[in-house]
């Protein structure tokens, strides 16, 4: 383990220094990620505003706020470090240059995941820490500890239900390397989660629960904040990650299997 958590902070310093190179345009990035998150911000403001201040599927602005800030917080998790090397093997396959790494005397898994962390992401974490510090207290939940496990639990597992939806979009390109559709619409997808399930249609709401189970991601914490997350719920989550992590495992094998260089 110290081992790996060696490589892992060395790693993240490699890439930080990358990113650092260019001071100019790390200042504008990171003044940039704080512009979006003051739009969103606003956006969700003015819609209750313009609404009276009354709940919109049963929730109150700061409830809006509570679940965009968890969301965005795993997005950032994942911004950093699933969807860099998801990109760089979606593009790998597409060119052909995959069979650099399959030569090399390593898992190329592991080469993939540890050569595409983005380090200039860690400013996200900090801004979006400080809005859920400040927000936290004003949303309709009581803070004990099962419901502190509860979001513990939704965050672990939107991460790796990101993962599995992302790296199963990516492995698509094994079998037909120009179908761009399934990878573009989960990257313009996931950011429907932020918002209740119930104003969505029911085919969205099925859809995007089952086929790419975005509102998997973070949106369970509306079920949390109005005591509906329950073990039925829970099972049915758990159930839909095996699927998929299924899915990934049969996609990568297979995938393999299928791989033509551009040699």
């Amino acid at each position: 383990m110290k081992k790996y958590l060696k490589i892992w902070w060395r790693l993240i310093s490699m890439n930080w220094q990358v990113d650092m190179m260019y001071k100019w345009s790390y200042l504008v990035n990171s003044f940039s990620e704080l512009f979006f998150h003051l739009i969103v911000i606003c956006y969700i403001y003015i819609l209750f505003s313009t609404n009276d201040w009354a709940k919109i599927a049963g929730f109150t602005v700061y409830d809006f706020y509570f679940v965009y800030i968890i969301s965005e917080l795993i997005n950032t998790v994942c911004f950093i470090s699933i969807f860099p090397s998801a990109t760089r093997l979606k593009n790998q396959i597409y060119n052909g240059y995959f069979d650099i790494l399959l030569i090399k005397p390593k898992n190329w898994f592991v080469m993939q995941f540890y050569r595409s962390w983005v380090a200039g992401g860690f400013q996200r974490i900090f801004y979006e820490t400080i809005v859920f510090f400040l927000i936290y207290r004003h949303a309709s939940m009581e803070w004990n500890v099962v419901n502190i496990f509860l979001i513990i639990f939704v965050f672990c597992y939107s991460v790796a239900m990101f993962y599995f939806i992302y790296w199963n979009s990516v492995y698509l390109y094994f079998f037909y390397q120009k179908f761009d559709t399934v990878y573009q619409l989960v990257r313009t997808a996931s950011e429907l989660n932020q918002y209740p399930v119930g104003v969505y249609p029911r085919s969205i709401q099925w859809f995007f629960t089952f086929v790419i189970p975005v509102f998997l991601v973070a949106n369970p914490v509306y079920k949390i904040l109005n005591g509906t997350l329950d073990v039925k719920y829970i099972g049915g989550m758990m159930l839909v990650l095996l699927v998929f992590l299924m899915i990934n495992v049969l996609m990568r094998k297979e995938g393999m299997r299928r791989y033509e260089s551009a040699a």
